[in-house]
């Protein structure tokens, strides 16, 4: 048996299923920014041993974005936008957050992130984050229909 969650009830120990991909939930951010608030959710990645991200956004309704970190990117944000992959990318936003953190997240307890956020196309996004000051790490997302998202709890029996 399950029992369905609403985004804001999405934690560690949590499942949430992408298009039919369940992903056990690892760790979660908590993220506030100029009132707005909204969650990333560190997942088991398809691949043994790897993380993945899922961020669950407000914007008029929800936004679903799967993140892939990107370990093989160095680069540096630029506001005026950039190109990378050989791709075309324009600024969205760029702002500070602050977070709280639950579970394994690989970031301190409470803090902040400063994030530069870039899209190509419809459902394209780069963003650049650097939590705590620390140096920039870039991630590549795809927008998902939040159609194809469920989280759910598994209970026993």
């Amino acid at each position: 048996m399950r029992a369905q969650l609403l985004a804001s009830q999405v934690a560690p120990g949590a499942v949430v299923e992408v298009a039919g991909r369940p992903r056990r939930v690892l760790g979660t951010l908590r993220l506030t920014s100029a009132g707005r608030n909204w969650s990333e959710h560190c997942v088991e990645g398809e691949r043994a041993g790897t993380r993945e991200w899922v961020a669950i956004r407000p914007r008029g309704r929800d936004t679903v974005i799967e993140w892939t970190t990107r370990h093989d990117l160095v680069a540096e944000p630029d506001l005026g936008g950039l190109t990378l992959d050989g791709r075309d990318w324009v600024l969205d936003e760029a702002t500070t957050a602050t977070y709280t953190a639950a579970g394994d997240t690989g970031t301190g307890p409470v803090g902040s992130c400063d994030f530069v956020e870039y899209t190509c196309g419809e459902r394209d996004v780069l963003v650049f984050e650097s939590w705590d000051g620390a140096m920039w790490e870039l991630s590549t997302g795809t927008r998902v229909d939040p159609a194809d998202v469920q989280a759910y709890h598994d209970l026993p029996g």
